[in-house]
């Protein structure tokens, strides 16, 4: 069941969650046999070949930073979506709270949620069984859609996938590029954990990279996607990946694949007309990620050249 989940909108009234919310039909379902395919990139083949062989600057940087995390990584030209550098196995995982900004610029677009949709956040939500309390302080219990993507709050994008209709899904995970699968959309349950980035996805480190240059290469920069992912990293929960004189945009995700009692975590973001970078994490959480990517950053910045 779902619990602690309060909608507001700037012209209306409280929404009530769902009264039937049933628990997801199989534990043992199979993500990887039933995913829809991302849409081909011609990035992707050439990656194959360069992965272990970093003969650049950029290279160099990438592999010394996450050879004893055993990460993979990826990074590219901001503006060009060169591949600049690649590190670490192509492992497709679910992206956790990775995903939410792309679903939440979907939502907006749509008119399904605005700028101005506000949730009151109890701190605990539990879904088909799952607890998935939010880790934000909770000096801010009433989160708007911006303060939502930088705090990572949890009951907010439950809230909204509770707007969203089975469709409305579909539409907006087909335009990210990502793989995922429709098998359960119909369910309140796996909407929400999809939304959460914890169901029904699964993407590596270059699909999420290409998904992010995209993502940022459309969005305003006073946009309210722009805006929480500059957050994030500001402030959220993307704090780790900050660092001096540069304006990091950002977004963490933390998430077990179907089978695995381990968590692995992400970061995705970049350095506006300089970098995108996209860093995976088998066994540890966003914030393990967000601080590689620091570090990453803080190397390349006095020489980005590859």
């Amino acid at each position: 069941m779902i619990s602690s989940v309060h909608l507001t909108s700037s012209g209306g009234s409280a929404h009530s969650p769902s009264a039937s919310v049933h628990r997801l039909e199989s534990a043992s379902f199979s993500l990887k046999s039933r995913l829809i395919p991302a849409r081909t990139h011609p990035l992707s083949a050439s990656l194959l070949q360069t992965q272990k062989s970093p003969s650049s600057i950029s290279g160099r940087i990438l592999q010394e930073q996450l050879h004893a995390a055993k990460a993979s990584g990826v990074l590219l030209d901001w503006n060009t979506g060169k591949v600049l550098a690649v590190e670490g196995r192509p492992h497709a995982s679910t992206p956790g709270s990775a995903i939410k900004p792309f679903l939440l610029t979907y939502a907006l677009k749509h008119g399904i949620v605005d700028a101005n949709t506000r949730v009151y956040c109890r701190r605990t939500l539990h879904v088909a069984g799952r607890s998935l309390p939010c880790s934000h302080p909770n000096d801010q219990p009433l989160l708007d859609a911006e303060d939502a993507l930088a705090a990572s709050c949890n009951t907010w994008f439950a809230s909204l996938a509770q707007r969203m209709t089975a469709q409305d899904l579909q539409a907006a995970l087909q335009q990210t590029g990502l793989p995922y699968s429709t098998t359960h959309f119909d369910e309140p349950d796996d909407r929400i954990l999809t939304v959460l980035g914890l169901e029904n996805v699964s993407t590596t480190p270059i699909q999420m990279a290409i998904a992010y240059r995209a993502l940022f290469l459309h969005e305003a920069h006073t946009s309210v996607v722009w805006n929480g992912l500059r957050d994030s990293v500001a402030y959220g929960m993307a704090n780790h990946a900050r660092i001096k004189g540069a304006g990091v945009l950002g977004k963490t995700g933390t998430a077990s694949n179907p089978g695995e009692w381990w968590t692995h975590g992400w970061f995705a973001g970049g350095i506006p007309n300089r970098f995108v970078l996209v860093i995976y994490v088998p066994r540890g959480d966003g914030g393990i990620a967000a601080t590689l990517a620091s570090h990453v950053f803080q190397h390349l910045l006095p020489e980005d050249a590859p």
